[in-house]
């Protein structure tokens, strides 16, 4: 089996085991994504919109009403089809880090608040937005999550990694 990308590069390809006339069911896998984060990204990042590379800042969020508005997107379909993050506690940290100012925020939990924006973003349907501008505002939330949590990807796992993987 093989499915061939629109470069015409194969995104998966059946592999044959030493026997022949043997399909194992094993795939490769080629990714959009780079294989390692970029090493300059303390404070910005660069994501591609249209060929056009737009600088963005991995620790903005979006205005209060705004990011109500996303999670509760999150939690009324991705996070009730994959339940892996729990609604009520995760909102009780959002309330307590929002009555901090947000002052002392790990970076992985900010990278798991972008995962769960991006993913309501791509999912909400609204008049007006394209599918396109949809995709292009849920890669600035992916984006910062990926700046975001970098670091901690790369060295191994934690708590709040090991509960957004699935959701990354």
């Amino acid at each position: 089996m093989a499915h061939v990308s629109s470069n015409g590069q194969s995104v998966f390809a059946g592999m044959m085991s030493a026997s022949p006339g043997i399909l194992l069911d094993s795939t490769v896998i080629s990714v959009s994504q780079p294989p390692s984060p970029l090493g300059n990204s303390r404070r910005s990042r660069h994501i591609s919109a249209n060929s056009h590379r737009i600088p963005i800042n991995i620790y903005a969020l979006p205005a209060e009403a705004t990011a109500r508005d996303l999670l509760r997107q999150y939690f009324s379909d991705t996070g009730m089809l994959f339940p892996y993050i729990h609604e009520q506690t995760f909102l009780e940290s959002y309330d307590e880090m929002k009555k901090n100012s947000f002052r002392k925020v790990r970076r992985t939990w900010l990278g798991l608040m972008n995962m769960i924006m991006a993913f309501a973003v791509s999912t909400r349907v609204e008049v007006g937005l394209s599918a396109e501008e949809r995709a292009r505002e849920s890669d600035v939330y992916y984006s910062r999550a990926a700046g975001l949590c970098e670091k901690q990807i790369l060295r191994g796992t934690s708590l709040e990694i090991g509960k957004s993987a699935p959701v990354l």
